[in-house]
Formats: structure tokens, C-alpha cells, sequence
């Protein structure tokens, strides 16, 4: 699990969490989410595990007077390389 901070102008804050697994490393196939949250959380293990539950790759919320877009996705079988997208639009 990563997580980021964007700030926009006035301070508008956001924090954008990716996770991705594969099943090298969990009980669950090759999976991708993400979340883009108001409030900041530490990377710890409450928070992992909220969004690993979460079963959602996109999400997206309002920001600067604009839209902030997250996406993930990931390969099949041994091909997991991830890919995580962030717009504004």
C-alpha cells in the first residue's frame, strides 16, 4: 500500500491510497484498489486492510472545482504489473 498527499490551491488537501496484491503475497488473486480520502490515515494496519476489503479500483471526488480520478488496474497470472492513473479533469 502507497499513499499521497495532493494539495490545490486555498489548501485544499486530498490522499490518494493504491494497493495492489498478487497471489505471491495473498490469499487473493492479482487485484488492484484505490480510494481517495478527505482525511489523512497512516499506513498501518487498520487501513490496509480497509482497503484491501474495499474491492473498488476507482474512485473519484470533487477537487479545486474540478474532479480528482484515481483508477487501478493489474495484469493476470504471473503479468501483475499495476497501473495506477490519476486525472483532474
Amino acid at each position: 500500500m502507497v499513499g499521497y498527499k495532493v494539495v490545490g490551491h486555498k489548501s485544499e488537501t486530498k490522499y490518494l491510497r493504491f494497493l495492489a496484491s498478487n497471489p505471491n503475497m495473498s490469499f487473493r488473486d492479482n487485484s488492484t484498489n484505490s480510494i481517495i480520502e478527505s482525511e489523512d490515515a497512516s499506513i498501518s494496519q487498520e487501513p490496509y486492510n480497509q482497503l484491501y476489503n474495499r474491492h473498488q479500483n476507482d474512485d473519484e471526488q470533487p477537487f479545486c472545482g474540478r474532479t480528482l480520478k484515481i483508477s487501478s488496474q493489474i495484469g493476470t497470472a504471473d503479468a501483475a504489473t499495476a497501473i495506477f492513473v490519476v486525472r483532474l479533469e
